[in-house]
């Protein structure tokens, strides 16, 4: 996904400042995807504010300067409700698509399967060399 899609989804259900958007994709589930850091985020707002999926307010602070709060519009909520609904329609009618496959490899017999500890030794073991792991 892209930075914009990522910023709307850390919109939904709640307004915030260009640093707690910043701060929200920093954090799980968002970091697991993309590292995404202020220069694509301010053009990423900037460019959804002109697509009319989110507005834009000034909030007066004390002793600062005013900060800039997004928050979604009707026309964004429709937006990220409709990817969402697309996302899941895709991958129902995927294991659809698939589910005698998907069962016919169910039956696999697992009692043989090493434990954890002597599966993550045959994992590294089956690792190329110059492959870097998590």
């Amino acid at each position: 996904m892209d930075t914009r899609t990522f910023c709307l989804a850390a919109l939904l259900g709640r307004d915030s400042s260009g640093y707690k958007i910043k701060k929200r994709l920093d954090e799980p589930p968002f970091c697991h995807f993309q590292d995404t850091g202020f220069g694509s985020i301010c053009p990423a707002l900037t460019r959804l504010f002109s697509e009319g999926l989110i507005e834009v307010r000034e909030q007066a602070q004390e002793k600062r300067p005013d900060k800039l709060v997004f928050s979604l519009t009707e026309t964004g909520h429709r937006f990220v409700f409709d990817l969402g609904k697309s996302q899941y329609s895709n991958e129902h009618a995927l294991l659809a698509e698939n589910r005698q496959r998907m069962r016919e490899e169910q039956d696999v017999d697992c009692t043989d399967l090493p434990g954890t500890g002597e599966a993550a030794a045959l994992k590294r073991t089956q690792i190329p060399k110059g492959v870097q792991t998590l």
